[in-house]
């Protein structure tokens, strides 16, 4: 497997808790998609697919990079990775699967650490 993109929009992002398991990665541009809803689920976010927008950014990522992530977001068990278009071209997204009945929605669709 080739570099392949990602869009990240929690953790995993420059900045936070998690990015550290991007090493091996190249950050590649910021982009905001629609069609998606953003959920604050306390120590870390999820996305499912909506009506709302949600900012990410764009990495290519190596085979050891992707299968940190994988672990990271129980792929396939919990998260479900799927292909959104970006301006940056075709890029990975991890939705989050379980219900989201009570979660707080972020409709600005920028998660920030709480």
């Amino acid at each position: 497997m080739d570099r392949q993109q990602v869009a990240i929009y929690g953790s995993l992002k420059r900045g936070f808790y998690n990015h550290h398991l991007m090493m091996g990665s190249e950050f590649i541009g910021e982009d905001c998609l629609g069609g998606f809803n953003l959920y604050s689920l306390g120590a870390f976010p999820g996305v499912k697919r909506g009506k709302g927008k949600l900012h990410v950014e764009v990495f290519a990522v190596d085979p050891p990079c992707f299968e940190r992530l994988d672990v990271l977001e129980d792929h396939p068990n919990w998260y479900q990775r799927e292909q959104v278009t970006t301006k940056f071209g075709l890029a990975w997204i991890y939705l989050y699967l379980p219900e989201v009945d009570n979660q707080l929605q972020v409709t600005s669709g920028n998660w920030l650490e709480s």
